[in-house]
């Protein structure tokens, strides 16, 4: 149950730290135009690596998890039962930025699949030959399915396991956060050395 006092903060919420935050979003969907659009017009997945896109998606998992897991959220969450849609919208933004940052990753991770398919299948019937040879854009294409499933597979086990934490141990809800919190901070530092490794060697 919400205590009256908990959504008081968000009742009149700031106008500025609000155009901030959807700044920041905007800034965000600005700077994945670009590799969206590189990805594009190239038909190609090369230059991108495939633990790079693992870790990356494996990450956000993890952050949308940690997020929605936290008592916080669930108070903003509740909040909105009584607050305005204005105020209930503020009060969602941190978790709306995550899960919008995280959806932007994702795009990636689906166009690498795809163009990774699409460049191998061009291979092989002649339409176009691949930016790095077959054998590596083959290889790319097995890999980028195994990555897919593998981020799938993980998403739904953390979505089981925070269900039922949620639903069955409660208590335990700030321990699953904080582990999961470790686990982006973990990701997120090392998902960038194959990528760094993979552009010195393209």
């Amino acid at each position: 149950m919400l205590e009256p006092d908990q959504c008081n903060d968000l009742v009149k919420p700031s106008i500025t730290q609000f155009v901030v935050s959807c700044s920041l979003m905007g800034w965000l969907l600005i700077c994945y135009i670009p590799q969206w659009g590189r990805i594009i017009l190239r038909r190609s997945a090369e230059g991108l690596s495939t633990y790079y896109i693992l870790l990356g998606s494996l990450s956000g998992v993890c952050a949308v998890g940690n997020i929605m897991m936290l008592p916080s959220s669930a108070v903003d969450i509740g909040c909105c039962r009584t607050n305005t849609r204005f105020a209930c919208i503020r009060g969602l933004l941190g978790m709306l930025q995550v899960i919008f940052g995280i959806a932007c990753f994702w795009i990636v991770l689906f166009m690498y699949v795809y163009y990774s398919e699409e460049e191998a299948d061009a291979e092989l019937h002649g339409r176009r030959p691949s930016l790095s040879g077959p054998d590596r854009t083959f290889r790319r294409a097995k890999r980028a399915w195994k990555v897919l499933i593998a981020a799938c597979s993980f998403a739904f086990a953390v979505l089981l396991v925070s269900a039922i934490i949620l639903h069955r141990f409660p208590w335990y809800a700030q321990a699953w956060a904080d582990i999961l919190g470790i686990a982006v901070a973990v990701f997120a530092c090392i998902q960038w050395v194959p990528q760094v490794r993979t552009i010195a060697l393209t």
